[in-house]
């Protein structure tokens, strides 16, 4: 996996037998071969703005999956999400829900046979969403892509969750596809705004409204204001796809 991943490890010279610390954009990775109850298993924690520690963690669960699938038929492998109770979250190895079973109930909970997706910690008692848990893990989800067009269901691993069956033309954006895009990392960003931040973001909720009310002209003339923080910004935290739609818009503006 380290040979794979290669091109991401940290200044190509944080790495160790059974470890390794890997940077994407402003996320950063650690993984670590470790034995739990007798069990071999890889542990990775990523640190870093939603968006992109989604990313990161897709890159590096799509090379896993490449390898016991693909390079290594005869092993079996099982995902595991960590348990965030408040016991769990301060114990050295913390309990495990299965990814299967969390993926699991949140289907029948989408087909109503389940009155909410709650799951509770077998060692503390205490119960959690499993969407929550699933946070940042890529399950049933559905990409379609075209061309320059991709049609989005649901949320795509840290890219900008867009509303179903909504599409958005990556290599010819429309401001109104630059508008779906830009409120994820706002979002994000208003956690530990700066006031730079704090005056842009302003300037950008006012061109959602602008749009909202049909004054594309106005909407156009205020993005166009934001700009260069837009590019800037979003070159760090957005998603590859976000930071497409956000370049590609403002080359033919």
């Amino acid at each position: 996996m380290i040979v794979r991943l290669n091109e991401y490890i940290e200044d190509q010279q944080l790495v160790w037998k059974k470890r390794v610390v890997l940077t994407y954009k402003n996320a950063r990775a650690y993984i670590c071969e470790n034995i739990y109850r007798g069990s071999k298993f890889i542990d990775i924690r990523i640190n870093g703005y939603e968006p992109i520690k989604r990313e990161c963690l897709y890159i590096i669960r799509t090379e896993l999956e490449k390898i016991y699938k693909k390079s290594f038929t005869g092993i079996t492998c099982f995902e595991k999400i960590a348990c965030n109770c408040s016991d769990c979250k301060e114990a050295e190895q913390p309990r495990f829900f299965e990814l299967k079973d969390l993926e699991k109930c949140i289907l029948k909970c989408t087909k109503g046979k389940r009155k909410n997706d709650m799951v509770s910690c077998i060692e503390s008692g205490e119960s959690m969403s499993a969407r929550d848990l699933l946070d940042g893990i890529e399950y049933k989800k559905k990409v379609k892509e075209t061309g320059g067009n991709i049609a989005i269901s649901g949320d795509v691993h840290g890219n900008v969750i867009i509303g179903e069956h909504n599409a958005i033309n990556k290599n010819n954006p429309s401001i109104e596809d630059v508008l779906k895009i830009l409120p994820a990392f706002i979002k994000e960003l208003k956690k530990n705004a700066q006031p730079e931040d704090l005056r842009n973001i302003k300037i950008i909720e006012e061109a959602q409204e602008a749009s909202k009310k049909g004054d594309k002209q106005k909407a156009r003339k205020l993005l166009s204001q934001a700009g260069g923080w837009i590019l800037n910004t979003g070159s760090k935290i957005a998603s590859e796809f976000g930071v497409a739609v956000i370049t590609n818009y403002f080359k033919s503006n």
